[in-house]
C-alpha cells in the first residue's frame, strides 16, 4: 500500500440525490500504531510491520 494515511468518505446530499462526493486522507503516526500493537502482543507482529510498512518505505 503506497499511501499508509486513514482516510474516509464525506458523501453530501440533497432533495436532488447526491450533490458532492469528497475523500479525506489524515496522516497518522505508523511507529506509534507498530508500538501500541507490540505492547498488546500483536500477533504475528513481524509479518504485520512488514507487510503494511515496509513496502511504503521501499524495503522489501
Amino acid at each position: 500500500m503506497k499511501n499508509r494515511s486513514a482516510s474516509y468518505l464525506l458523501l453530501s446530499v440533497s432533495e436532488r440525490g447526491i450533490t458532492e462526493i469528497g475523500f479525506r486522507r489524515v496522516a497518522y503516526d505508523g511507529e506509534r500504531e507498530i508500538k501500541k500493537a507490540a505492547a498488546q502482543n500483536f500477533p504475528y507482529l513481524n509479518l504485520y510491520k512488514k507487510n503494511s510498512f515496509d513496502r511504503c518505505s521501499g524495503n522489501t
